[in-house]
């Protein structure tokens, strides 16, 4: 088995991006779908009757596990420390609704995902991820930085761990119970959402193959792109031409389509600018036509676009109901959700209205919701950063016995120094700056400290900061007071240290002839730092003018 390391912090945009295609499964259980009227958002069922009625909600999600994803706003009062100012401003809060548009689990989290396999995970202000069950009752907590949803019974965390004496990114495949399955291979992308029959693709240098749930290579990686599998096959992409493979990596359909999706038995294909069928071995059930098209999934009739409209055709390509409507999903059970003049509204099998369109509907949500995508909510951050590996990483001591007094020396300080440190500051638009940290944690996180620049000129701090600095980054924490006290309650300070000042955003320690700061940056990095200055020393790095 080929165990799975990571060299470079991740974020979970990677983990359900990439292979650009997705498989359509469509699921029957459409029975309610929220609709926005004038700023507010009710429910309605299929036949048009309002179930929920609209409510001042600021998003409302389709019923997973029977609960529903809610989102309000709520006014927060923040006053200064001396208590002489204050400031009022509207922040989100997460919550659950039952069938009935009561809070079955109350809106007090600052994120949380939708429900998946039972399972959602949330976070409170201040708090680290709690994974809940449909009760609301906590499973779970985890120390990682961000964890996602579970799809068939497997999650992503990335979190930040002790190992080496470096604090490192570790992104993780993990269970039910949270115990770690497997990391990832050196270079390699893994795809949640495309994960299925105990097989997950891999990227490895721009090319895919499939690993087993342990992470164990099953099929290598040969592809250009790669599906999920699905009874057994799964349509892969070689030569720009998508085709069908079986568990061992063998073809039963070679590679001939622009773009090809499972549906149902069959397959959806892509050729010369129209859309058709064929069946499992490749030969054409319906001929390509279509200027555009949904699949069956499990019913009689699926949507397709001719010229301008679109209309619905059985298996055999024939017209069942004329093209005119301005968009059209795929058939739940008896109804199908179509849109006319920015409106939706439902149809039985005949093309009869069952309710005319009058309805404001997220095309992107409803979709992700009716063809098994992964939910528009996929993902929580920590407001409570794994502040163990920070205690276990930084050595005060050592650092006071070793703290740089010159450029030089901040490049030598240990393995830990980033590259970029030894070659001076190579910057443009899309490189990120860490000369004045001892170790940045993931990526980009680094620069809101660091400073970034167009060019090596325009970043202020590569010509000014003094070289009497060093920065630890503690990454996964939101910008939050209550994500800032969590921090400094935990952190273990060297002896001696006294606090000198305490304010909203930092709270200032002088220790010796250093002071030493524990802040917070602002979004969109959401981080918590740890600065350490050195009160005596001002050299200055060299001009690289």
């Amino acid at each position: 088995m080929k165990n799975i390391l990571l060299t470079a912090a991740l974020t979970l945009v990677l983990l359900f991006t990439g292979c650009g295609k997705t498989s359509h499964k469509v699921i029957k259980d459409l029975d309610l779908f929220p609709f926005e009227q004038d700023g507010k958002y009710g429910y309605a069922n299929m036949e048009g009757e309002i179930m929920i009625e609209p409510m001042e909600l600021a998003y409302a999600g389709f019923f997973r596990d029977g609960l529903a994803l809610a989102i309000t706003e709520v006014t927060i009062k923040r006053v200064s420390p001396d208590g002489t100012d204050s400031i009022e401003y509207p922040e989100r809060r997460f919550g659950f609704l039952n069938a009935r548009g009561q809070w079955a689990i109350e809106p007090r989290y600052v994120e949380a995902t939708e429900f998946s396999n039972g399972f959602a995970w949330v976070v409170e202000e201040g708090g680290c991820p709690k994974l809940i069950n449909t009760k609301g009752k906590v499973q779970k907590e985890s120390d990682a930085a961000i964890v996602s949803v579970y799809i068939d019974g497997i999650a992503t965390c990335n979190k930040y761990v002790a190992k080496d004496k470096a604090i490192v990114p570790e992104n993780q495949f993990i269970d039910i119970k949270g115990d770690k399955i497997f990391e990832n291979i050196k270079d390699a992308r893994y795809y949640l959402k495309y994960y299925s029959e105990n097989l997950l693709p891999f990227r490895l240098e721009d090319k895919y193959g499939y690993v087993d749930n342990t992470g164990a290579i099953k099929i290598n990686p040969q592809f250009s792109d790669v599906q999920p599998f699905i009874d057994g096959v799964a349509i892969v992409e070689s030569g720009n031409k998508y085709g069908v493979i079986d568990k061992e990596g063998k073809y039963i359909i070679n590679p001939q389509f622009d773009a090809m999706f499972h549906d149902d038995g069959m397959f959806m294909v892509f050729t010369g600018d129209l859309w058709g069928w064929v069946d499992k071995k490749g030969a054409y059930v319906i001929n390509p036509q279509f200027e555009n098209a949904k699949p069956f999934g499990e019913a009689a009739l699926a949507p397709v676009k001719m010229g301008e409209s679109w209309g619905y055709i059985d298996k055999k390509g024939a017209v069942k109901i004329n093209p005119q409507f301005d968009y059209a999903l795929s058939f739940s059970g008896k109804y199908a959700l179509v849109e006319l003049n920015d409106q939706w509204g439902t149809i039985d099998k005949q093309g009869r209205y069952v309710a005319n369109p009058q309805f404001h509907i997220d095309k992107v949500d409803v979709e992700s919701y009716l063809y098994g995508e992964l939910p528009i909510h996929i993902e929580v951050r920590s407001e409570a950063a794994n502040i163990n590996a920070v205690n276990d990483y930084i050595d005060w001591e050592s650092l006071k016995e070793n703290f740089p007094k010159t450029y030089e020396d901040l490049a030598k300080m240990d393995s830990m120094a980033n590259p970029a440190v030894a070659q001076k500051v190579q910057i443009d638009s899309t490189h990120f700056n860490y000369m004045f940290c001892k170790h940045a944690i993931g990526g980009s996180y680094g620069v809101a400290l660091c400073g970034q620049g167009d060019n090596e000129k325009e970043s202020h701090y590569n010509q000014s900061l003094p070289i009497n600095t060093v920065n630890y980054i503690i990454a996964g924490v939101s910008s939050s007071e209550a994500g800032l006290k969590a921090i400094v309650d935990k952190l273990k300070l060297p002896k001696g240290a006294k606090k000198q000042k305490d304010d909203d955003t930092y709270t200032e320690y002088r220790w010796d002839k250093y002071t030493i700061t524990i802040g917070y940056t602002a979004a969109p990095f959401h981080l918590v730092y740890v600065r350490v200055v050195d009160s005596d020393a001002r050299l200055e790095y060299p001009d690289e003018n």
